[in-house]
């Protein structure tokens, strides 16, 4: 775990000390979005071929479709059961080099590319959507669901198209990650918080709809799975994998209540990202029931990258003075006497506290996951020249 506690102390130290030079806003966001990337690049590429659960089937997959011919690939795109695309991508990266730590950077970079792309354009706060994507599901599967890995982070950037209002664009790079993994389609969903956001009427019903569902199905998983397995025409069975967490779920509905309290209700864009996120609540209490569902989740879920400093930073989309409904509550001791009578080394706003034990309780979360969670393999981290 050592690699992990060192990155982030290193990448809190270089957001504070890149933000005490005399460059611009701008060129200081975009150095420390782009070097910190290059951090996660580099842990990800030169990683052992032992890390990640799914690893060996990818790299022997790797090496058979390069001995097919482009003609072969091209005319039946088909290997196991890896969708065209990413069949396709596996030959375009031997054609360059057909060497396996090669093949980890090319899928890192495209796995974390449209993520700090999206960060670097959207965050409010992009050293907080840096700490909180190291938390969040995308992290862990980089480093073994390769194929849903690059799906997520294209959809991620897919959806960052609606809170521009570009549907045609969103529905293009859905396709593309359609390509890369077929379970990227789950995300044409967030069509309908993206149809609703103009309706007052329609959103309150919407997150009464999302609400009564979490209820139900965190209460009686089992019931609730059973009865949506019967609308597609399939049977759930209840021992086939009933080892989501209920934690989880319960995490996901915190950030969702806390956020409907604290955002700018005038504000379209941070209530579609809103909106965006119920869904991922919904599914993952469904992992209560059934594992998949928190796969599911996780297309939805990593949203909470701009999400959460949205609502921390109290800066919305655009708006310089957000007026959030807690505001008075939260900043309980922002008053001219506290400042002015208060020495400076020990006066530290309320809502700083705040932001600062939500970001801890993500990374305490994220470093569970990562130390403890079997399938990524993520801990001890192994570099590409030690042995196993």
């Amino acid at each position: 775990m050592l690699i992990y506690f060192v990155l982030i102390a290193i990448i809190i130290l270089l957001y504070f000390t890149i933000n005490k030079t005399k460059l611009s806003d701008s060129i200081k966001r975009n150095t420390f979005v782009w070097i910190s990337a290059v951090l996660f690049l580099l842990l990800f590429s030169l990683r052992h071929e032992y890390m990640g659960y799914d690893l060996n089937v990818y790299l022997s997959s790797f090496k058979n479709i390069n001995k097919m011919s482009w003609g072969e690939v091209l005319s039946n795109p088909k290997y196991i059961h890896f969708e065209p695309g990413f069949v396709v991508l596996n030959k375009f990266i031997g054609s360059i080099w057909l060497n396996n730590n090669f093949y980890l950077f090319f899928i890192a970079f495209l796995s974390i590319l449209p993520v700090f792309v999206v960060i670097q354009k959207h965050s409010s706060n992009v050293l907080m959507s840096v700490l909180i994507w190291v938390c969040c599901g995308h992290f862990l599967y980089v480093f073994s669901a390769l194929r849903q890995a690059i799906a997520m982070a294209i959809c991620l950037y897919a959806m960052s198209k609606l809170w521009d209002n570009h549907p045609l664009q969103f529905l293009i790079w859905v396709l593309v990650a359609w390509l890369i993994h077929s379970s990227s389609i789950i995300i044409l969903g967030v069509l309908i918080p993206y149809v609703i956001n103009n309706s007052r009427g329609l959103k309150s019903f919407y997150t009464i709809m999302i609400i009564v569902a979490f209820v139900a199905v965190f209460l009686f998983p089992q019931q609730m799975a059973t009865i949506a397995m019967t609308l597609i025409g399939k049977t759930y069975n209840p021992s086939a994998a009933n080892d989501g967490t209920g934690l989880m779920a319960l995490v996901y509905f915190a950030v969702y209540i806390f956020a409907l309290l604290t955002h700018n209700q005038n504000d379209s864009k941070s209530e579609l990202v809103i909106n965006i996120y119920a869904i991922a609540v919904v599914a993952q209490a469904f992992s209560r029931a059934h594992s998949q569902a928190g796969r599911i989740a996780v297309f939805f879920e990593i949203v909470v990258i701009i999400l959460l400093p949205v609502i921390l930073c109290e800066c919305y989309f655009g708006e310089k003075n957000p007026k959030p409904m807690l505001k008075g509550y939260i900043n309980v001791d922002n008053s001219r006497y506290v400042r002015k009578n208060t020495p400076r080394y020990i006066y530290i706003d309320g809502a700083m506290w705040c932001k600062i034990l939500v970001i801890i309780c993500f990374l305490v979360l994220g470093l569970y996951q990562i130390a403890y969670v079997p399938w990524p393999r993520a801990n001890p981290y192994i570099f590409f020249w030690m042995q196993v």
